[in-house]
């Protein structure tokens, strides 16, 4: 079983929970059921859904938090956690330990203040300095 927790932040900047869920499946017919009962209970689409990289939620989200004549469409991003979680897996232990890459990229990946062009901008230097302009998992 899966248990599957719909947490947002309120007005006072504080963790809440909403609701869950508990599936027996990880599929597309189980969340985009889950996803179509969380949103007739909060009864609008949710601004952003932030989730792991699952891919059968990823197909569910559009179809469940499609725009509406009254709501747009849910804006669907992945979590920090996870990405960053992958890049020894996808880089290599010795560049993110040993070396200050990812000092570097955190000082772009996790700043809260930059616009979109100077993220890219420093992405970009950062792929640049290490060699990593072809990496299609960047």
């Amino acid at each position: 079983m899966v248990f599957c927790p719909f947490i947002g932040v309120d007005k006072h900047d504080k963790c809440v929970t909403f609701g869950f869920v508990i599936l027996s499946k990880e599929d597309i017919p189980h969340f985009q059921w889950t996803f179509d009962n969380f949103r007739k209970a909060m009864g609008r689409n949710q601004v952003v859904i932030v989730t792991d990289q699952c891919p059968a939620m990823k197909q569910a989200i559009p179809i469940s938090f499609a725009a509406t004549d009254e709501f747009p469409t849910t804006r669907h991003r992945l979590c920090m956690w996870h990405i960053m979680e992958k890049f020894p897996m996808k880089l290599g232990n010795y560049l993110c330990k040993e070396t200050d890459f990812m000092e570097k990229m955190k000082k772009y990946i996790w700043s809260s203040t930059l616009e979109p062009a100077e993220f890219e901008k420093g992405w970009t230097s950062v792929l640049k300095e290490f060699k990593f302009e072809g990496n299609r998992w960047l």
